[in-house]
């Protein structure tokens, strides 16, 4: 289940409103969860939102209906606080 709606990849340019709205809905998670665990490492996360809603969102080929799918991009990202990769988990 993925409550942040994760949509197939759109053939034309970004749709740069889409991508603004998710990548702040992203920040907005990102920060209630940090403060729900008491966290305080925020910097780290929040700078990288911007480059994975691009990712997820525009970039990578994932469609969420099909996770084993044959043709999907696979993406490894390191270095990057698990808070931000387990928004929508």
């Amino acid at each position: 289940m993925n409550p942040i709606g994760a949509t197939k990849r759109p053939a034309r340019g970004p749709d740069l409103a889409f991508l603004k709205r998710k990548a702040a809905e992203l920040r907005g998670e990102v920060i209630g969860r940090s403060h729900k665990a008491g966290s305080a490492h925020l910097a780290s996360c929040l700078s990288c939102v911007d480059i994975l809603t691009v990712a997820y969102w525009h970039v990578l080929n994932i469609d969420p209906a099909a996770p084993t799918a044959e043709m999907r991009d696979r993406s490894s990202i390191s270095a990057i606080r698990s808070t931000a990769l387990r928004v929508d988990a």
